[in-house]
């Protein structure tokens, strides 16, 4: 009643439904993990998936790390995962070699403003990016629209450390480095001294910025705001009112006299 993790490889299992149906009750388990040794071939039963799906929608649920790599989840189940990651608790997804389409990726790209927990995200050798498949079976991947509504969608999420896909990617990587930086200020701004902070902002205004981005609005947009929001946090402002108030009293005290 209270296993909290669990690890279910179904490589040699003829009947995978019977161990993982009941899983939708298991309201304890914060690590799961699915998955399959063979690539490609191997799809588990709707009912397993389905078995996943309710375990999420429990509202008791602690799960944290989800899994499900080789077995076969398709756009339909994979969205309706998607729908509850703005009130979940999870914090790592890993959705990797499965029949994830364009539809499925534009659908969590649009929630990703929504989601606050979600913090490592690995999609790797899906149908969208079409990699470990036959192009010429497949119907369109229409990967740059979704490269582009991932961009879009990151621009307004500020949990995602990391966004691991088949392709490396640069402006997503610029947009998860920012926010390992975010992170890092949240937790430890007060014990950084006043001195680093000058470095730190030339971090976020440089580092991993292309100069070819220059046009991208966005991106533009984005990086001031993230500049802006290191300087909010940060002391410089409350060091820089508090020197503007010595002199406004010395200045006070030179007229008295």
């Amino acid at each position: 009643d209270h296993l909290k993790v669990l690890h279910l490889d179904f490589h040699y299992l003829k009947k995978p439904q019977m161990l993982v149906e009941p899983i939708g009750n298991a309201v304890h388990l914060q690590e799961l993990s699915i998955m399959s040794l063979d690539l490609l071939s191997f799809t588990l039963p709707r009912s397993v998936h389905d078995g996943v799906l309710r375990l999420l929608q429990n509202t008791q649920n602690r799960l944290q790390k989800l899994t499900l790599r080789s077995t076969g989840l398709d756009d339909q189940h994979f969205m309706a995962i998607v729908e509850l990651l703005p009130t979940s608790r999870l914090a790592d997804i890993e959705i990797s070699i499965n029949k994830i389409q364009a539809q499925g990726i534009l659908t969590f790209a649009a929630q990703l403003s929504r989601i606050k927990s979600l913090k490592t995200v690995a999609f790797l050798q899906n149908l969208w990016d079409c990699t470990l498949f036959d192009r010429s079976t497949l119907p369109p991947a229409r990967y740059e629209e979704c490269i582009d509504a991932l961009l879009q969608g990151m621009l307004e999420n500020y949990s995602i450390v990391y966004l691991n896909l088949t392709r490396s990617e640069k402006k997503l990587e610029y947009c998860t480095h920012i926010n390992r930086i975010r992170r890092k200020i949240l937790e430890t701004s007060s014990s950084i001294p006043l001195e680093l902070w000058t470095l730190i902002l030339e971090k976020v205004g440089t580092r991993t910025w292309h100069p070819t981005w220059e046009d991208d609005v966005r991106l533009q947009k984005y990086r001031a705001n993230s500049v802006y929001f290191v300087l909010q946090n940060s002391p410089i402002l409350s060091s820089i009112g508090s020197l503007c108030c010595q002199q406004r009293c010395q200045r006070k005290r030179k007229r008295v006299v």
